[in-house]
């Protein structure tokens, strides 16, 4: 994991596996997260793990709405 940068505090991860199982569907979730934010580094930033990838983003509302529209592909957070 990346060191968490105070910048972008609002994960959402997706478990590989977790509706996710081919690159057809990553490929296809990346392509939204891209056409919808941009590039990673003015909205969000994203880490890649064996097991996971997570985007943080710098705000609340970008980070509710990628959880709203990958619903139980995410890992729930509490953004409280």
């Amino acid at each position: 994991m990346i060191l968490q940068d105070p910048k972008y505090p609002y994960p959402v991860t997706i478990l590989w596996g977790a509706g996710a199982e081919n690159e057809t569907q990553w490929n296809d979730i990346a392509t939204w997260v891209i056409e919808t934010f941009g590039l990673p580094g003015d909205c969000y930033v994203s880490d890649i793990s064996t097991d996971h990838m997570t985007w943080f983003f710098r705000s609340t509302k970008d980070a509710v709405f990628m959880q709203l529209k990958f619903g139980n592909q995410t890992v729930t957070y509490d953004y409280a």
